[in-house]
């Protein structure tokens, strides 16, 4: 099956590999593909909403906040929030702290920008009016591919 231009994925076979991590975030990535393939009332954009659900789930599972306020990764910011976190350095800690093999870690590490662009496009979820089901859809498979990635380098 193909779904614009979307090769056939694993969902649930990706769900049980996260739930090992947390059984809640395994459900809340089953909850993307439900909602995907089982609504008729804009299925892309509950699907985009538990997609980035489940990307901060994951990384706040990977990256907790005070141990990446710790590490190396992090830089104090200016202004009234200087102790936040951003997802960049959580996924730099994440890498670089929970992936085993470093050419690896090496890799997704590297690969954060574009993992970050296409959290950015998930935030269409937000965009008033219609959505475009072809930009929702590859930002869904898009942000899929870069979990299954972490995923694998997780040996989940």
């Amino acid at each position: 099956m193909t779904v614009l231009g979307a090769h056939v994925t694993e969902e649930p076979l990706l769900a049980e590999r996260l739930s090992k991590l947390d059984p809640q975030l395994g459900k809340v990535y089953q909850q993307i593909w439900e909602s995907l393939y089982g609504t008729t009332a804009e299925p892309e954009r509950t699907a985009l909403y538990q997609m980035r659900q489940a990307f901060d789930h994951l990384f706040e599972i990977l990256a907790p906040d005070d141990q990446v306020r710790k590490s190396a990764y992090f830089v104090k910011k200016e202004g009234n929030k200087p102790d936040q976190v951003d997802r960049k350095e959580r996924l730099q800690f994440a890498a670089f702290s929970r992936v085993a093999y470093r050419p690896q870690a090496q890799t997704l590490a590297a690969s954060s920008v574009q993992l970050l662009e296409v959290y950015q496009a998930l935030n269409q979820a937000h965009k008033r009016g219609e959505l475009s089901r072809e930009k929702a859809r590859t930002a869904l498979f898009a942000m899929q591919s870069f979990l299954q990635d972490w995923a694998d380098a997780l040996k989940l």
